[in-house]
């Protein structure tokens, strides 16, 4: 059994993904966590093999939250779910200590592979993000340039309506 975490800042994102992850009988949700603290509590009292966290998350955000749990070597690994599929939150979120990099346009299978191959101890990354990954091997200095040079895009600011 593969004991798995949610972090997500939108209730309807956990429950989505916990409904997708009950569909793969050796996976078990043990956890959710709204924002960047309860992910770091939860994480401590329970000990997910996997978390699966949301990039841009309050209080503190995904890359902070990984950071400090990689600090802690609880043994929970990291797969950051994001809709930003750009080389510098890759870059930084393995920086961090991701095992796991799963942009939020992938489909479902995608997102449960990750899970299986990040708990077997293996790095898992969208295959949308191969041109990446492909340009830091043949070129690390260009990647590198390229990832300085990207501007991180703000958090959206929430509107009353």
């Amino acid at each position: 059994m593969i004991t798995v975490g949610l972090a997500d800042d939108h209730g309807i994102v956990r429950q989505g993904l916990r409904l997708l992850l009950q569909t793969d009988p050796v996976l078990s949700v043990v956890g959710e966590a709204a924002n960047g603290l309860e992910a770091m509590a939860m994480v401590k009292r329970l000990k997910p093999h996997v978390l699966v966290l949301d990039l841009m998350m309050p209080a503190p955000d995904g890359l902070e939250v990984t950071r400090r749990l990689t600090r802690l070597k609880l043994g929970t690994r990291v797969i950051i779910l994001t809709m930003y599929g750009d080389a510098a939150f890759l870059l930084d979120a393995l920086k961090a200590g991701a095992a796991g990099y799963v942009v939020k346009e992938s489909c479902g299978t995608e997102l449960l592979r990750a899970i299986h191959e990040v708990a077997a101890g293996r790095r898992y990354l969208s295959p949308s993000l191969d041109a990446i990954v492909k340009t830091w091997s043949s070129s690390p200095e260009q990647a590198a340039a390229g990832v300085r040079k990207a501007a991180k895009p703000a958090r959206p600011a929430s509107r009353a309506i």
